[in-house]
């Protein structure tokens, strides 16, 4: 399940970058598009998971992914592209867009 799940938000970012204006690409190959926000927290992946997970499964569809050291959420809300956050602490990384009204219940989570 979990591999069928990373192979869409693989593909969910490849579409997401494949679609990025011009001017969000980089000037060379090896650039990737800016993430959307950047933000430091104290806090360890389960808890920002937990709470991410809480309050934005009333907004859409919350899905996790762990990998090395990470966790992805993926918030579908079926009227926009996904929206993903990488949990890295003591980074937490939203990658893409922000869906709508996302933006406050990112940052009260941190």
């Amino acid at each position: 399940m979990q591999s069928i799940l990373l192979a869409l938000m693989v593909a969910v970012q490849a579409a997401t970058a494949a679609t990025a204006p011009a001017s969000d690409m980089g000037a060379s190959s090896g650039d990737s598009p800016q993430p959307s926000a950047i933000y430091k927290t104290a806090k360890a992946i389960p808890a920002l998971e937990q709470c991410l997970t809480d309050s934005l499964s009333k907004l859409g569809d919350v899905t996790s992914i762990q990998t090395e050291g990470t966790t992805t959420l993926m918030l579908k809300t079926g009227t926009e592209s996904p929206m993903l956050i990488d949990l890295a602490p003591p980074k937490v990384i939203v990658t893409t867009k922000f869906a709508y009204g996302t933006r406050s219940l990112v940052k009260a989570c941190l």
